[in-house]
């Protein structure tokens, strides 16, 4: 004879003993016999992106925002430490992005499609992937001829600097580098050799902390070409100020 016995919780021993009985009365209890009701398999967690949103659109060289969130069946919402960040570059390369953080910032560096992807790992080593694709487009006076990149904010500069242009001397074209540790007013701007004001590359525009490129092509605001000579570059980032001599050939 067989019996089955329902509504048992998983994980847990249960002992059973029988005894008989009829008109002339009951039996003895039989000898024990335990069985333990076994545990669901572990199910796989869930990541999320909240954002960016997928398919959205941002200007090279400014920083964008990242955030998801984790949840598993048995753990529950998951902590920033079970969070790993990794983006698949423009040119195909796949690279750490941030790990053990539920949000931060980024900076492209060039124009391009980027893919965003989230794992989270529960206590069971099983894990969860979310993505999504980000494009990223040309912004006026930002150059983006170095190797694609996606700077998260762990990776930013430690301290302000405009370093010197190149080419110098330079023709037709030259490149102004600097670097942002935080977020800032940013001027950038050429003088003349007698300090008057030539070109705005760059006027109290917000900036995200990060390595910035212009491009300056030996014009003015009005687009005329200018003389041969020396110029000056100036940087100012709130109260940082920083100049640097470049020359133009003709």
């Amino acid at each position: 004879t067989s019996y089955s016995d329902t509504g048992l919780n998983p994980g847990t021993t249960y002992t059973y003993r029988v005894r008989a009985f009829n008109s002339a009365g009951n039996s003895g209890y039989s000898n024990e016999a335990s069985a333990t009701t076994a545990n669901p398999p572990n199910q796989a967690p869930t990541a999320t992106i909240l954002q960016p949103a997928d398919g959205s659109t941002h200007p090279v060289g400014q920083a964008i925002y990242y955030e998801g969130e984790g949840t598993d069946p048995e753990d529950g919402v998951l902590p920033a430490s079970a969070f790993t960040w990794r983006v698949t570059l423009p040119n195909g390369n796949d690279i750490l992005l941030a790990s053990g953080v539920k949000s931060g910032y980024a900076t492209p560096t060039v124009p391009g499609t980027y893919v965003l992807r989230l794992i989270v790992e529960d206590s069971g080593g099983l894990t969860g992937t979310d993505q999504i694709t980000v494009y990223v487009v040309a912004a006026k006076g930002v150059s983006y001829g170095g190797e694609p990149d996606f700077i998260s904010s762990e990776r930013l500069p430690r301290e302000y600097r405009l370093y010197d242009p190149f080419p110098n001397p330079f023709n037709p074209e030259t490149r102004i580098r600097f670097t942002l540790p935080d977020t800032r007013p940013v001027s950038l701007y050429i003088l003349d050799v007698n300090g008057r004001l030539v070109r705005n590359l760059i006027k109290e525009t917000t900036m995200a902390g990060g390595i910035h490129t212009y491009r300056w092509d030996g014009k003015n605001d009005d687009g005329n070409n200018l003389p041969s000579g020396i110029y000056w570059v100036v940087l100012k980032a709130g109260t940082f100020r920083a100049i640097q001599k470049v020359t133009l050939l003709k």
